[in-house]
């Protein structure tokens, strides 16, 4: 599925560039942004730009760090053999392993255990993936993204982030993707893209937005950014009467 990248501010202008310019490339990449902000979309983008309509010769997979435990996050990224204790008694390839000639997407890199940020740093070095339980790896061609919260300088100072695989990041290309309360002249654009999507899947024709409406969720402070903001009008919709 195409993602699109939503907007009409000079960052938004300024951003679809640089995924044009990342996706002539097969360069890993950096995604810096906050929570909410469509890290992932910009990630499938760059993917999309880069491969086009390939039918599933160039894969996309993707993982987030913030929502799985270590083990779990070590099993999906490299996968596992048949007896390893605590998996499911089967074999099972890795994100990492089924990427060949695509994408990894490991998105809020910084919430995974150090332990973990070692053993992705080392696959972004050789390219060099072993499943859990095996003694021999496989090398795989694929481009790895990884979205981070904050920028790598401060996620050392806080403590969230290995700083040999910080020092690695600098080689990557990098983009920002900025909070919408720094981008407000998207927010009328985002506001009626939001009410088309969800008017249509609802069903429900006619939609009308109050120029106050509007007015209030501009100024809005936004802290989970588009997240928050499709939640806002999802919920007006269904709670809205006569459109």
């Amino acid at each position: 599925m195409e993602e699109t990248i939503i907007g009409r501010s000079k960052s938004i202008e300024q951003l679809r560039k640089q995924i044009a310019r990342v996706a002539r490339s097969s360069t890993d990449v950096l995604i810096v942004g906050e929570l909410g902000v469509g890290k992932g979309i910009v990630a499938r983008r760059i993917h999309s730009d880069q491969f086009g309509d390939t039918n599933g010769r160039h894969p996309f997979l993707s993982v987030n760090a913030s929502v799985v435990d270590d083990r779990e996050l070590e099993a999906v990224l490299f996968g596992f053999e048949k007896g390893v204790p605590g998996m499911p008694p089967t074999t099972k390839r890795g994100l990492f392993e089924l990427a060949e000639n695509g994408s990894v997407l490991i998105e809020e890199v910084e919430d995974a255990s150090f332990r973990n940020q070692m053993k992705i740093l080392d696959f972004i070095r050789d390219r060099l993936t072993k499943r859990m339980g095996r003694e021999e790896g496989r090398t795989v061609n694929a481009r790895v993204i990884l979205t981070v919260k904050r920028s790598p300088e401060d996620l050392i100072l806080a403590h969230k982030i290995y700083e040999d695989l910080a020092a690695k990041l600098n080689h990557f290309e990098s983009i920002t993707v900025l909070p919408l309360r720094e981008r407000p002249d998207d927010i009328p654009v985002l506001v009626k893209h939001f009410v088309n999507e969800i008017s249509k899947d609802l069903g429900i024709m006619d939609v009308a937005i109050d120029i106050n409406a509007i007015d209030v969720l501009v100024r809005h402070p936004w802290k989970e950014n588009l997240r928050e903001l499709k939640a806002v009008i999802d919920k007006s919709i269904l709670f809205s009467e006569g459109g």
